[in-house]
């Protein structure tokens, strides 16, 4: 191989290491996950050519771990929302079958005021008859006794 040819791609290298740890010391958590995956392949090919990844390694592994970390977290969020979603659902409709029982329970108490208004009416109206009941009682009687002084 010529020296010219290996001071290129020796020069290839570093830029490209250069760029790999520009990359790696500049990411956001927004960046897409194979970018950091695109620049660990890349110390992966220049650790052979003599070049200290471990440090820029380091920082893309847990740049990756924070990022699926976010990712789970924001999954889980997701997650938790859809159960909020559907126990609001849920509690919604208990509360209208609430409001229904409640509408039940104030006709039942409506029914069963009248019912009883009907039968303290009855009960009365009983009483009333079993004092005239008792008044023919003894008017039958004082006529009897009256009959039985008169034969």
């Amino acid at each position: 191989m010529a020296i010219g040819h290996m001071v290129t791609l020796a020069i290839g290298h570093m830029v490209m290491f250069v760029n790999v740890v520009e990359e790696a010391f500049r990411p956001k958590i927004t960046d897409p996950v194979h970018s950091f995956m695109t620049c660990l392949e890349a110390l992966q090919d220049l650790e052979p050519h003599g070049f200290h990844v471990n440090a820029t390694k380091a920082r893309l592994t847990k740049m990756l771990s924070v990022i699926e970390q976010l990712h789970k977290l924001h999954n889980e969020g997701v997650e938790v929302e859809g159960r909020i979603s559907e126990l609001t659902y849920e509690n919604d409709e208990i509360e209208e079958e609430i409001v229904k029982l409640n509408e039940k329970i104030r006709n039942l108490q409506d029914e069963l005021a009248c019912a009883a208004a009907k039968k303290e009416n009855k009960d009365s109206e009983i009483t009333a008859l079993r004092e005239s009941l008792a008044t023919f009682s003894a008017s039958i009687q004082s006529v009897q006794l009256d009959l039985k002084g008169v034969t």
